[in-house]
């Protein structure tokens, strides 16, 4: 999920209110059974030697394509209309990836990319209520939050709870039988990893999810098989769990937050991997097949400019922001911080996507990539029985359902848009 500006401002406005003073305790630690989800930590420019012994076992064994799948919440719409698309262009089959990646929306995508039944991440982002995914602790009117609103976030230690989230994906989980197929891939030897950010170290972790869905499949006991499932739908929980937009997630009495918060797409290292095999290859005199790369942020990749003149006509689409004349805005501390964030965000998104195109190349693999275009917006799609563009869709989910971040007719939109770029693409 991406960062809620929202929830930034909440707590500025507590912080300069001297109310930072709640607490919220952690779940106690109850019996001897833990998760232990196979995992890796990740610091700047490091690959943990194991992770770097699994990724290259995987792309010895396998010369089949990688994937690397981006955050951006209710965005990853996109992403699974994209490669739902991408299927039904090849007769209904995916490439059958070697490695897949997923960082907040794009670990829940990375289950159904990684068993080739994108229908599943179509299921998932189709809701046609925010309530489906979130438990609300705050119910915003006209878009706004009132005090009581801001006064609940705190007690509550975040706006929402992700409990509707974590029930449907166990759902789905259980009817596309997705634990046991990438048990299936994780015996083949390729991988599947879910990023997520460790709150107390302040580092990256990989969860190993093919490891972890072969520890289910090999349990016996009814009891211990259900909670192993319920780390694994934790695991994807934590990499969607955006700090006070969500409530962080407690796995083996650790505190994990949305991978997002440390890089738009996991992939940054894993192009040095792949380096090293083509080196080792070159050295043994062995041919060395090209490696090919697929890449789908759930964004634009681009912060929209703003109007800052008090005078909105002074803004145009040759100068969005406006021009030297006309007075500007009031600023307050809440906005500013609200844009800060933003811009920051973005910067993250775009040190991702450069340092991934500049060692593509010394990594010996073919990248290719989609995003979220700047028309978007003007993409038109018919939905119960009207036709409008995505952003006369979220409009209206505005206008009918206040929702805080997903927007079920938008969503649907961006569905539909993803299947446009994919046969644009003709990957």
């Amino acid at each position: 999920m991406v960062m809620h500006n929202k929830a930034f401002m909440l707590l500025v406005t507590f912080f300069l209110a001297g109310c930072g003073h709640f607490k919220i305790t952690p779940p106690a630690i109850t019996g001897n059974l833990f998760c232990e989800i196979p995992k890796y930590e990740l610091t700047v420019n490091t690959m943990p030697p194991a992770l770097a012994n699994d990724l290259m076992l995987a792309i010895e064994t396998n010369v089949e394509p990688l994937l690397f799948l981006s955050g951006g919440s209710q965005n990853g719409a996109f992403g699974a209309g994209f490669i739902d698309q991408w299927a039904k262009n090849n007769d209904g089959i995916l490439p059958k990836f070697s490695v897949v990646t997923g960082v907040s929306t794009g670990a829940i995508l990375s289950l159904s990319a990684f068993i080739g039944e994108p229908e599943a991440a179509v299921e998932g982002y189709s809701i046609t209520s925010e309530d489906q995914v979130l438990d609300r602790f705050v119910k915003q009117k006209n878009g706004k939050l009132s005090p009581n609103d801001y006064l609940k976030t705190f007690k509550k230690g975040a706006m929402t709870d992700l409990g509707p989230f974590r029930q449907e994906l166990k759902r789905i989980l259980h009817d596309y039988d997705i634990i046991r197929k990438i048990a299936v891939g994780a015996g083949e030897h390729r991988k599947l990893y879910t990023a997520v950010v460790d709150f107390d170290t302040g580092n990256a972790v990989a969860f190993d999810m093919t490891q972890m869905a072969q520890k289910i499949v090999k349990t016996q006991d009814a009891d211990k098989k259900s909670f192993f499932t319920d780390c694994f739908v934790e695991a994807v929980a934590a990499s969607s769990s955006v700090p006070i937009a969500a409530l962080p997630v407690f796995i083996d009495n650790r505190m994990y937050i949305d991978g997002g918060v440390r890089f738009s797409v996991f992939s940054d290292e894993i192009a040095g991997v792949i380096k090293e095999y083509q080196g080792q290859m070159a050295l043994d005199d062995e041919p060395v097949e090209p490696r090919d790369v697929f890449m789908i942020f759930n964004g634009d990749q681009a912060i929209a400019q703003k109007c800052g003149k008090l005078d909105p006509t002074l803004c145009t689409p040759t100068a969005p922001s406006g021009g030297q004349q006309g007075a500007h805005k009031d600023w307050d501390v809440l906005g500013l911080v609200g844009r800060t964030v933003s811009i920051l965000t973005d910067q993250v998104k775009q040190f991702s996507e450069y340092k991934i195109i500049r060692e593509s190349g010394d990594a010996g693999y073919f990248l290719r990539s989609a995003k979220i275009e700047s028309d978007a917006g003007n993409h038109l799609f018919t939905n119960e029985g009207e036709t409008k563009t995505c952003a006369a869709w979220k409009a209206l989910d505005k206008v009918i359902d206040n929702p805080l971040q997903f927007h079920p007719r938008y969503m649907r939109c961006l569905i539909n848009y993803g299947r446009k770029i994919a046969n644009d693409k003709a990957w």
